[in-house]
This record gives structure tokens, sequence and C-alpha cells, in this order.
């Protein structure tokens, strides 16, 4: 020892304050395919971070920064060794099992070789990446078969053919396409306006023509949608009908079913609704006893909750209309088919007051007169 004096000595070191320096090494996992990276150092450069995750987990980056942690500003150069931070932007990638883009997993993150006092590793998402809308959807009419899957950005030929061609509902539809776009909202897609005018009802036998969709008072219920293969950061749609429903919507009943023989110049009142930037028709108001020229809707009054619709050109009560059915058998029943309806069972030998309470139990038909004319 160098030291003099009156009992100098030079004591052993005694550890005060352990050192903050971290090192060592940490890995990350790719939790959608268990890849695993190498061993990456606590001080990796930028270029390092990079090449784990492009080659090692497979993952398209944009760019990569390596920065200080923020308890080494006061330094005037850089000290790794008290943390690291690498502030990365990935690229949506190609799933080739999907044929999609997609967006980056949530990574895992294991820093079990760290070393240096108590080494922290975390991750965190600053900006949540927005997956493009990609894939394919279905759409089922009147509880039919799904179609065959359907792109995202169908052309309004391609929707026609699909629905046309796949569709045990389905005959013969008109498709118009737009595009929709409102970036205040940011809502970006597609809209199709599909018209069904030739369509099938599901029978005993198997699925049957059915005229003008009679079989549900000329209006078929909302179709419904299959998305899941359709892909997209907060995907949605929405199904709107411009009519009624259909037998199943209680609201629509008058309309769906007590319609007279409108022609030209009969008039109607159509109700719409607001819904975005689009106006959305949500019921067609009609008399049960609309006839030609008509003109019915051709001045309107409003107050409150009373809506006085005026059709000046009308005249009488309606047209009646008169059907002769004629029942030649010698045992059994029948029944009789109305706009959707059906009667119960009615003996071929039925009495006139019989035939009557049958027609009658019919929902459209609620003021019937009825006639022998011999047997």
């Amino acid at each position: 020892s160098a030291v003099t004096g009156v009992g100098a000595e030079v004591s052993q070191p005694r550890l005060v304050k352990d050192t903050t320096y971290i090192g060592g090494t940490f890995t990350v996992t790719n939790p959608d395919n268990n890849l695993i990276s190498r061993d990456i150092s606590y001080n990796a450069t930028d270029i390092t971070m990079k090449n784990v995750f492009e080659v090692d987990l497979g993952m398209g980056v944009g760019s990569i920064f390596a920065l200080r942690s923020g308890n080494t500003n006061n330094f005037e150069k850089d000290h790794p060794g008290l943390g690291r931070r690498w502030q990365v932007t990935f690229s949506a990638f190609d799933d080739s099992d999907q044929h999609r883009k997609k967006n980056v997993p949530n990574f895992e993150v294991d820093g079990s070789k760290l070393t240096g006092s108590s080494p922290v590793i975390w991750k965190a998402v600053g900006v949540e990446g927005q997956e493009p809308v990609n894939g394919n959807f279905t759409i089922s009419v009147r509880g039919a078969n799904p179609t065959k899957e359907i792109p995202f950005h169908s052309d309004a030929t391609r929707m026609k053919q699909v629905l046309e061609g796949s569709s045990d509902a389905v005959n013969d539809v008109s498709v118009t396409k737009s595009v929709i776009s409102v970036p205040s909202d940011n809502k970006y897609g597609y809209s199709w306006t599909i018209t069904f005018k030739n369509v099938n009802m599901k029978t005993d036998y198997g699925w049957e023509f059915d005229h003008d969709a009679e079989s549900s008072g000329g209006n078929i219920p909302k179709v419904t949608v299959g998305t899941t293969e359709l892909y997209g950061h907060n995907i949605q749609y929405k199904v709107s009908a411009a009519f009624g429903y259909g037998a199943d919507d209680d609201s629509v009943w008058f309309q769906a079913y007590e319609r007279g023989t409108t022609g030209a110049n009969a008039g109607s009142v159509q109700v719409s609704r607001k819904d975005d930037e689009q106006w959305v028709l949500e019921q067609t108001i009609v008399p049960s006893d609309l006839n030609d020229n008509d003109r019915f809707g051709e001045s309107l009054s409003l107050h409150n909750d009373i809506i006085v619709i005026g059709a000046p050109h009308k005249e009488v009560d309606g047209d009646v209309e008169q059907q002769l059915l004629n029942c030649t058998a010698k045992d059994g029943t029948f029944k009789v088919k109305f706009r959707g309806y059906v009667s119960p069972d009615i003996s071929h030998a039925a009495s006139l007051a019989d035939f009557t309470t049958a027609i009658q139990s019919m929902n459209p038909l609620r003021a019937v007169k009825t006639h022998a004319m011999g047997g």
C-alpha cells in the first residue's frame, strides 16, 4: 500500500449503488406464425432491427428509428446502456394463406436474457394500422343458400351474374353500383342497388317460380349478408330496403297486401328518411282501393302526427272485383290462394255460408260477397 500515516489503510470496495446499465439480449415473437427472432443485442441499430423484422419474422417494414431512452437526454452522447427505444412503422403485409393485405400482429417480446439492474422490456402500439377492405362476401335471398363468394369490389355485371347464377331464390335482377366516399367520417367502399324482377319461393317440392313475389305480397324480406371472408379495418355493411320487407313486417302489411288496380296517374305518397348524405325510402303509402287516374297524393297536409292526403280525381270507392270459381268433384277439399294468403280447407260440397267464412278468413279480404251460381 502506498498510503502513509497512523492507521492508514484502504478498505475493500463496498457496493453503495448498483449500476443501472443494461446489457444482454432479447427476442421478438410473431404470434401469427410463431416465428422467433434471433437474439437481439440490447443496443441493436435500426438497420439490425429492420433486418430482424423482415428476415426473421417475415414482416415488411416501412421505416424504423433507434431512439435514445428519455433518461439519456442530459448526456452529450448516447448511452445505450441506459435504455434504447425503437420506433417502427410497418407496411400492411400480404398474408399468403388468405391472399389479402392485413395489419401486423401484436408482437411478443422476451427480455429474460437481458442483464443489469432489473432490466425491463415492453412494446406499445403508437398508431393502430388500418387494414384496407378486401376479401369476399355472400348474399342470401329469402333464406336460400348463400351465393358464391362475391369480391368486395365487384362491378354490377358480376353482382348480377352471381345472384342469378348461384341463388335458388333469384331468377332475374338489375344491379347498379356506386362508390361510397365520405372522408369526414372516414367511410369508403361500394354500394349496390339491386332490383329483384323475378324470384322463386321455397315449397315442399323445392324452389318454384313466384310471380311478382305474390307469396309475400310483392315484397321480399331483407337479404342477409355473410362476411366471414371479408376483411379490413372496422368493416361495416348495411342493407336498406326501398319498400316493405314483406309478410314478416307487420308495420307494412297494409301496403304489402291491400293495393287496388294501380295504373297510370294512380299516385302514391313516399316516406323517406335521411341516412348520412342519402335519402332512403322507408315506406310507400297507397290506399286499399287505389285506381287509375285517382291522382292520390296530389295534395297533402301535415299537422303534428296527422297527415291528410288528397286524391282529387277519386270518384268511386274502388272497383269491385268479381271472380268465378267452379268445383266439380265427388269428394275432398280445396284451398283458395289470394295475394300470398291461403284459405283453410274448403269442402268440395261446402255451403255458401261455409265458403264465405273461409274466404273472409284470409286477411286482405274483409268485405266479400258470395253468390251461389247453381250446382
